[in-house]
């Protein structure tokens, strides 16, 4: 049986069980607070990209994402993945934990790792 919003779909539903289903999930993601950390990438990627002079094309194109994806990071409409967080610190040449507003020190061994899991998850 598949979930919707935390509710179990059934073939016992009736059209009004799936309208108040529908409103209540169409209220839960218009109303969707994104995280601390997918706050803190939106801020960050929109800062960066304007330091940078790029559009948002030019910022979508040197992530390797589309344009609709990287307005997604850049409002923190969704979570970013961390495929999406990785390609975007590569793209911004800045680390990880910088984007995801962690301000400590990030050594050289930990930025090694980042970037070997990004050849591993096939990330340019």
């Amino acid at each position: 049986m598949r979930e919707r919003c935390g509710t179990p779909l059934g073939a016992s539903m009736t059209i009004t069980d799936l309208l108040g289903l529908y409103r209540s999930c169409t209220m839960a993601e218009k109303y969707h607070t994104p995280s601390k950390e997918a706050r803190s990438v939106a801020e960050k990627c929109k800062k960066l990209r304007q330091e940078k002079g790029w559009s948002i094309e030019v910022a979508a194109e040197k992530v390797d994402i589309s344009v609709d994806a990287y307005k997604d990071a850049e409002s923190a409409r969704h979570e970013p993945s961390i495929r999406k967080v990785i390609a975007l610190a590569r793209a911004f040449n800045v680390a990880v934990s910088y984007l995801l507003g962690e301000n400590a020190f990030i050594s050289e061994e930990v930025y090694e790792a980042y970037y070997a899991l990004g050849k591993v998850l096939g990330i340019k």
